[in-house]
């Protein structure tokens, strides 16, 4: 039983992840074409902003669960 809870866990961590990605593509997205739609550089530097910053709490994230992992591999 104990096993089943943490595989459910753990598909719920990856599931966890993945949407956050997603969510984050669809809003990249958005904001893409509403540059298309009225073009301007102030728009454009925006979303091309959003786009860069949207993915660094992403990145640090993934950047922990690597470490906590490599901790847990050295103990």
């Amino acid at each position: 039983m104990v096993a089943v809870i943490n595989f459910i866990k753990l598909g719920l961590q990856i599931l966890q992840g993945r949407l956050l990605v997603l969510i984050s593509l669809l809003m990249v997205f958005g904001l893409a074409c509403e540059v298309m739609y009225e073009p301007n550089w102030i728009r454009a530097s925006v979303a091309a902003g959003f786009a860069i910053l949207v993915y660094l709490p992403l990145i640090s994230q993934i950047k922990e669960k690597n470490n906590a992992e490599n901790h847990h591999e050295q103990v």
